[in-house]
């Protein structure tokens, strides 16, 4: 039942999720023409201008062009590879907090970090 669970909910698509990225490379050509920004919990100040898509998909790597069919254990197996097997565990936000300046020698803003959201 656990497992059941698990399976379930990884395949369940979440806005901004590993899994949302992965479905994405599996069938390019439909993702990118059904790409929802306010769906997939994009900032508003990013939505502004969005270009045509077409002219990208036109310069697609062939290995993409096909949808890449996964079963449910392929395509579970597959994020868990990419959500342990990837990850440096040092690469956690605690640790580069201190690293980001409260001002640059150019005297412009430095940039934002969201620290405050956690890694999934």
């Amino acid at each position: 039942m656990r497992v059941a669970k698990s399976l379930q909910a990884w395949l369940t698509p979440l806005p901004g999720t590993k899994s949302d990225a992965i479905r994405h490379h599996l069938d390019v050509f439909s993702s990118a023409r059904n790409y929802d920004p306010l769906n997939a919990g994009v900032a508003a100040d990013l939505m502004v201008f969005r270009g045509p898509i077409e002219p990208v998909l036109e310069r697609l790597d062939p290995l993409l062009v096909s949808p890449i069919g996964l079963g449910d254990q392929e395509f579970l197996s597959l994020i868990e590879f990419v959500r342990d097997g990837l990850l440096d565990k040092r690469a956690q936000p605690e640790h580069f907090r201190s690293l980001v300046p409260g001002q640059v020698p150019s005297g412009h803003a430095p940039l934002v970090f969201e620290f405050e959201k956690k890694l999934p």
